[in-house]
């Protein structure tokens, strides 16, 4: 890591050869190591937890060798806390943090504050401190010191900055698998019709799981995690899991053998990637020829004029009323993105974004009908009933 933290130093980035190397390095590490390892539940469990003032750190590990990692940035009034309070907030985090792995298991927590040492003989305490030392009674364990120089891992965890590096790894990984970031267009949630789909799938999931206790939403939070990247997708193949990870998420009923095989990280999840892509691709088609069945199809070209018709969200909140005109117009065309998205010249004054779906286009054909209306609805939108009446009538003959 050295050659990498160095590129930063002297107030500017500058990236070497050694940088490159090192990079190289530790991503041939991370996919062909096996860096932590699956907890034992005979073996006792050791907890390193620090913290500074910026953040907390722990590291949950079984014969010196880690099980997980976890660390949290302090905000708020947690950065006005003192040295003994942070310390204290980060050994029970990090115990509940972990709780599924800890409770009746025996535990050795190390800790680099040596007050701490004395957790269980306090005469006074403040409310605070009786609340966590009544949580951490739940837990068989036993608290010993450690000094800084030997609690390394901790301490970076806490200390961490690593952000860049990190941020560098990932955009490498996801590169090798041919992974990319495409836009949508604005004011047209049906266009990340995908990102919908999942979001009212959690929706349902959480709602099924809170039931009527809809404040403790948040204690759902793991069932629902595990419950949808565990499940197949019906139009992927794979679950979310494994589209990620290229491997079949474990339950704890996994967890009881170590799985003998050692197959290329990224090979697999290119594979599988293919596969998630040719499915998705198939369903596509199939949803597609369906909905065909009841749509028009309508194309323009750059200087073609139509009608623009005005979401409610397209308006400013503070702007918005239900009696201004849905069609403004006639507007040009000024650059065809896709056959169903187009930028258009709208004036200075309407605050929107130019780019349009052609869901919300209607063709200007230039007859008396098209100048009528433009009378009522030029480029200042005014309040005509009869406007709204005709946008409703074309967007449901064409079955937007």
């Amino acid at each position: 890591m050295t050659p990498i933290t160095d590129c930063m130093k002297g107030g500017k980035f500058a990236w070497t050869e050694e940088a490159e190397k090192a990079l190289q390095l530790i991503k041939m590490r991370l996919m062909t190591t096996l860096i932590l390892v699956l907890p034992d539940f005979a073996q006792p469990f050791e907890l390193h937890c620090d913290a500074s003032k910026v953040g907390i750190g722990a590291v949950l590990s079984q014969n010196n060798r880690p099980v997980a990692y976890f660390s949290e940035k302090l905000s708020g009034a947690k950065l006005k806390c003192n040295t003994y309070d942070v310390e204290f907030y980060a050994v029970v985090q990090a115990v509940k943090h972990w709780r599924h792995y800890l409770f009746c298991r025996e535990l050795v927590l190390y800790t680099d504050h040596e007050a701490l040492k004395n957790l269980h003989r306090q005469d006074k305490v403040s409310p605070r401190h009786a609340s966590w030392i009544a949580y951490l009674q739940h837990f068989t364990f036993v608290v010993k010191h450690k000094s800084r120089v030997t609690n390394r891992v901790a301490d970076a965890l806490s200390r961490r900055s690593n952000f860049l590096v990190s941020l560098r790894i990932e955009r490498s990984l996801w590169k090798m698998v041919d992974t990319q970031l495409q836009f949508s267009s604005a004011y047209h949630p049906q266009t990340d019709g995908q990102t919908e789909v999942v979001n009212r799938s959690l929706g349902n999931l959480l709602q099924s799981l809170v039931g009527e206790h809809v404040k403790s939403w948040n204690l759902k939070l793991c069932q629902a995690e595990f419950a949808h990247n565990h499940v197949v997708n019906r139009s992927t193949g794979f679950s979310p899991f494994q589209v990620v990870y290229a491997a079949v998420s474990k339950g704890p009923l996994d967890l009881i053998h170590l799985p003998n095989r050692s197959a290329n990280f990224v090979d697999s999840l290119r594979e599988i990637h293919q596969v998630v892509y040719d499915h998705l691709t198939a369903a596509n088609a199939r949803y597609k020829q369906a909905a065909n069945k009841k749509r028009r199809f309508v194309e323009f070209e750059v200087g073609d004029f139509v009608w623009a018709i005005f979401a409610k969200n397209r308006y400013p909140t503070e702007e918005y009323n239900k009696l201004f005109a849905r069609k403004i117009g006639p507007v040009e065309v000024i650059e065809k993105i896709n056959s169903n998205v187009y930028r258009l010249k709208l004036s200075s004054h309407i605050r929107t974004a130019d780019v349009f779906n052609v869901k919300h286009l209607i063709p200007y054909t230039g007859d008396s009908s098209d100048d009528d209306d433009s009378m009522v609805n030029s480029l200042h939108p005014g309040e005509n009933d009869a406007v709204e009446e005709v946008a409703s009538r074309y967007l449901v003959k064409n079955r937007f």
